[in-house]
C-alpha cells in the first residue's frame, strides 16, 4: 500500500490550529490520536498498542452515564493532557444535573513495580493489567504528561463495593508528569496509587465520597502541594495509607514522601456525620509526611492500625514512619489516644503516644487559615501571624536525594502570597486575593506572580516556552534556557502551506495535527520535519516565482488534507496512483529549481514515496 507522504510540500503541516466537531469515541484507540474538541466516552475506551492520546486545552470529555463511559490508558500507552491555567481540560458527566458516580473515571496503567504476588495486578472494573514482572519492569515508566485538568462526578459502581476512583494510578512510573489537577465529587477515592513510583504536585481533592487520597500495593512516589476538602454527606479518610492488606510486610513496602498538604475534613453536621480520620496509616505502610495541616475530622486527625505498621513506627524495619513538622487542629481528637486491643495483636501504644514519643516538631494549634471549610469560596491561605508561617512549627527542609520536592517557608499546601488553588483552572476560579497568572499564548506556561512552575519567557508566542525545543536559529531563545540555537534554519518569510492555502485556512490545523502525531511518531518523520525547516525559505521562493507550479502544489496539498485528517483520526489511508503521480511531478518540478541540498532532500523523499516508506 502506498502511504501518505508530505515531505517538502506536505510537511507544511506546521502552521495553524482550529477545532474538530464533537465526537463520540468508543472501543480501542490503537494509534496516536489528538482530541481537539469535545468528546463523549461511550463505554470503556482503552488506549492501547503503545499509542499516545493527546487532549488539547479547552476540551471537555464527557463520560456517558448509560454506558459507564471510562478512559483507560493501558501499559505502554500514554496520555498527554495539554490543559492551561486559563483553558483546562475537563472530564465530567454527560448528565444535565450531575452527581457522584455518573460515569467511570480516569485509569492509567504502567510498568512500575508492585508488591502483589507475581508483580502484576488487574484493575477494578476490568480496567486492565498493571505492574510488571521480570524484564518489563521500569520504575521510570512514562505514561504521559497531564497538566491543568479536572475530573468530576465519576466513580460509578460496577458491582457492590467495586467503584472506580476519580484517578487511578496503577503501577505508574516516575517518568510520568502529573500536576495541576482537581478531582471533584467522586463516588470512590479521589486519587489512588496502586504501587508504582509516580509523583504528583498541585492536586486538589474535593467532596470525594470515600477516601480523598489513597495508596496501596507498595507505592513509593512523592507528592507536594495537595489540598483535601471533604463534605460530610459521604466521606471517609483524608489519607488512607496501606502497603498491602493481605501481606503487610511484602516488598517493596509502600514508602512515599508527602510534603505540604492541607487536609480539611468537615467537622459540622450540616451535610452529615461522616468525614472520619485525617490520616490513617495501616497495613505496614512507611511514609514521610511533613509540612502538613490536618484539621476538622470527626474521629481523629491521625490513627495507626495493624501490627506491621507499628513495627515500622518503632524503627524495627529499614523504613520509617514519620508525621512531623505538622499542625493538627479541631480534630476529635487530633491523635487517637487509645491503644487498641485486638484478637491477635495489642497495639504497643496509641497514636497520641507515637506523636509525643517519636515525633518532635508539631503543634496542636489553630493554623488560622482564611476559610478552609467553605465549599464554594474557600481560602486555604494561612493568615498574618499564623503558626504555619511564624516559626511556631519549623518548616522541614527538602529530603535528601529527592529532586521532586522543592523548598518552602510555610506549613500546608498554599503559599500565603500565592494561592495556586484559586486560579481559573479550578472549580472555584479566581478570588479577590488571587495573584495573577497570565498564559496569553496558551502554551501551558504563564507569567505573573500567581504562576506555579516554570515561567514563560515569551507569553506572546506559543512556540517559545521552557518546554520547547530549539529547532530554529531565529535569534530567539525558544526553550528559555538562556541559549540560542546557532544554526540558521529559520527566518521563514511564510510557511509554505500558508502561501498555498492562505493564512487562517482551517485545513492548516489538520496538517499541523498530522505533523504532531503521525509524522512525529514515525521512524523517518522527524527527519523530514527537520528538512522542512531547513529548506522552507527555498521552497517558498520557488513557489512564489512560478504561479503554475504553485497552483499544482496547492491542488496536491488540498487532496492530501483529506487523507491527513483520516490519518490523524487513526484510520488506514491509501494514496491513489494518480495522487502519487501528481505529488511526484510537483516534487520533481521543485527539484529542478532547487539547490544541491534541497535536490538531495527531494530525492530522498521521492524514493521513500515510491517504495511506500512514508511516515504514516
Amino acid at each position: 500500500m502506498k502511504k501518505l507522504f508530505v515531505t517538502m510540500i506536505i510537511a507544511v503541516f506546521m502552521c495553524a490550529s482550529s477545532a474538530y466537531a464533537q465526537t463520540v469515541v468508543e472501543g480501542d484507540i490503537t494509534s496516536n490520536t489528538t482530541w481537539t474538541s469535545d468528546v463523549l466516552l461511550r463505554g470503556a475506551v482503552f488506549v492501547k498498542n503503545n499509542a499516545t492520546l493527546t487532549i488539547n486545552a479547552g476540551v471537555t470529555v464527557y463520560g456517558e452515564n448509560a454506558t459507564i463511559g471510562t478512559l483507560v490508558i493501558a501499559r505502554g500507552a500514554k496520555l498527554n493532557i495539554n490543559g492551561t491555567n486559563d483553558n483546562p481540560v475537563i472530564f465530567t458527566s454527560d448528565q444535565s444535573s450531575p452527581s457522584r458516580a455518573d460515569w467511570g473515571g480516569l485509569i492509567i496503567n504502567g510498568y512500575s513495580t508492585l508488591n502483589k504476588p507475581g508483580g502484576v495486578g488487574s484493575g477494578e472494573g476490568d480496567t486492565g493489567d498493571y505492574g510488571c514482572s521480570g524484564g518489563d519492569c521500569n520504575e521510570a515508566d512514562n505514561s504521559g504528561t497531564m497538566r491543568f485538568f479536572r475530573v468530576e462526578y465519576a466513580g460509578i459502581e460496577f458491582s457492590p463495593d467495586n467503584e472506580l476512583n476519580g484517578i487511578a494510578l496503577q503501577g505508574v512510573g516516575s517518568g510520568t508528569t502529573l500536576d495541576h489537577f482537581q478531582v471533584h465529587a467522586n463516588k470512590d477515592d479521589g486519587i489512588e496509587m496502586f504501587g508504582g513510583t509516580v509523583n504528583w504536585k498541585y492536586g486538589i481533592l474535593t467532596e470525594c465520597a470515600d477516601d480523598s487520597i489513597d495508596w496501596t500495593e507498595g507505592w513509593r512516589g512523592s507528592v507536594q502541594f495537595a489540598v483535601v476538602q471533604q463534605k460530610a454527606d459521604d466521606a471517609d479518610q483524608g489519607l488512607e495509607c496501606d502497603s498491602l492488606g493481605k501481606d503487610p510486610s511484602a516488598s517493596p513496602r509502600a514508602n512515599p514522601t508527602l510534603y505540604n498538604l492541607t487536609v480539611v475534613g468537615d467537622p459540622s453536621d450540616t451535610y452529615g456525620d461522616e468525614s472520619d480520620i485525617g490520616i490513617l496509616l495501616r497495613a505496614g505502610t512507611a511514609v514521610n509526611i511533613r509540612n502538613a495541616i490536618v484539621m476538622g475530622f470527626k474521629e481523629a486527625g491521625l490513627d495507626i492500625d495493624d501490627e506491621e505498621t507499628f513495627e515500622v513506627a518503632q524503627g524495627n524495619r529499614s523504613e520509617s514512619l514519620i508525621v512531623d513538622n505538622c499542625i493538627f487542629y479541631n480534630n476529635n481528637p487530633n491523635f487517637d489516644d487509645e491503644a487498641e486491643v485486638g484478637e491477635s495483636f495489642t497495639e504497643p501504644f496509641s497514636p497520641a503516644t507515637f506523636m509525643s514519643t517519636y515525633m518532635s516538631n508539631y503543634a496542636e494549634v489553630d493554623p488560622q487559615l482564611g476559610d478552609a471549610y467553605d465549599l464554594t469560596d474557600p481560602d486555604f491561605r494561612p493568615g498574618t501571624g499564623s503558626p504555619a508561617i511564624d516559626g511556631t512549627v519549623t518548616v522541614a527542609s527538602v529530603p535528601s536525594g529527592n529532586a521532586f520536592i522543592v523548598a518552602t517557608d510555610y506549613i500546608g499546601a498554599v503559599d500565603p502570597d500565592n494561592d495556586w488553588t484559586r486560579q481559573a483552572w479550578t472549580r472555584w476560579g479566581t478570588a479577590s486575593w488571587t495573584a495573577s497568572c497570565t498564559d496569553a499564548d496558551g502554551d501551558g506556561y504563564g507569567t505573573g506572580s500567581g504562576c506555579t512552575g516554570e515561567t514563560d519567557c515569551d507569553d506572546t508566542d506559543a512556540d517559545v516556552n521552557p518546554g520547547a525545543t530549539e529547532i530554529c536559529g531565529d535569534g530567539i531563545d525558544n526553550d528559555c534556557d538562556g541559549l540560542i540555537d546557532p544554526i540558521n534554519l529559520c527566518g521563514i518569510p511564510g510557511c509554505p502551506s500558508e502561501r498555498l492555502l492562505g493564512a487562517g485556512n482551517a485545513d492548516l490545523e489538520t496538517l499541523r495535527a498530522y505533523r504532531d502525531t503521525v509524522m512525529a511518531g514515525s521512524i523517518n518523520g522527524p527527519l523530514y520535519i527537520w528538512l522542512y525547516y531547513r529548506y522552507s525559505d527555498e521552497v517558498v521562493a520557488i513557489l512564489d516565482a512560478d504561479d503554475s507550479l504553485s497552483a499544482d502544489a496547492k491542488a496536491v496539498l488540498e487532496n492530501i488534507v483529506v487523507l491527513a485528517e483520516a490519518a490523524v483520526a487513526g484510520e488506514a489511508v491509501e494514496l491513489s496512483s494518480s495522487m502519487a503521480e501528481d505529488l511526484q511531478n510537483v516534487l520533481a518540478a521543485i527539484s529542478k529549481k532547487a539547490g544541491l541540498g534541497l535536490k538531495l532532500a527531494i530525492l530522498l523523499a521521492r524514493i521513500d514515496l515510491a517504495i511506500g516508506n512514508a511516515p504514516l
